[in-house]
């Protein structure tokens, strides 16, 4: 779900894009399917807080990598 202010930006951004170009892919979806599907691609297409928070630090991200392939090297590694 996102939140009214991102809704709002992009709607204006919609708008302008009416009123001086008269086209785009927005646009088109907006004048030929509603603005309820216009609404669903937008949540679809816009990154949520949740995908925000799962955002990590460099140094953090390096490390979960490491932590990831050894854990898969492990699963691949045949008992003797």
């Amino acid at each position: 779900m996102i939140d009214a202010a991102t809704v709002a930006h992009h709607y204006e951004a919609l708008r302008q894009e009416a009123i001086e170009e008269g086209r785009g892919q927005g646009l088109a979806l907006f004048l030929s399917r509603g603005m309820m599907a216009w609404m669903d691609a937008l949540a679809a297409f816009t990154p949520t807080r949740r995908a925000e928070l799962l955002h990590l630090p460099q140094a953090l991200s390096s490390e979960m990598t490491l932590l990831l392939a050894d854990m898969v090297i492990a699963c691949q590694e045949v008992p003797r």
